[in-house]
């Protein structure tokens, strides 16, 4: 049976490169997150070793704040980019 639009093939392929994007986004966030845990351990590893703060708070601490302050910065960059030129981000969101 012929598609209506002649598209179907092309419309399966985007929407598979869509899930494999997904799956690769879900695996950069699981990596992050690994990496933010092992830098707040050997930090509070090393602070814990030459002060007397207690380790796994300090872990704790350190490792929610290597999470956090990058995803403020980021959300905070766009944030501002669509108040200062809120056509201009819709433009390059439409376009890729």
């Amino acid at each position: 049976m012929a598609s209506e639009n002649g598209f179907e093939g092309t419309r399966e392929e985007m929407e598979r490169a869509i899930r494999r994007l997904n799956v690769l986004e879900y695996l950069i966030l699981a990596a992050s997150f690994l990496l933010a845990l092992a830098g707040g351990g050997l930090a509070a590893y090393i602070l814990s070793v030459g002060t007397a703060l207690p380790f796994r708070l300090t872990w704790a601490i350190i490792s929610l704040t290597l999470l956090v302050i990058p995803g403020i910065l980021v959300f905070g960059r766009d944030y501002w980019k669509h108040r200062e030129h809120p056509a201009q981000a819709g433009e390059q969101m439409d376009n890729g």
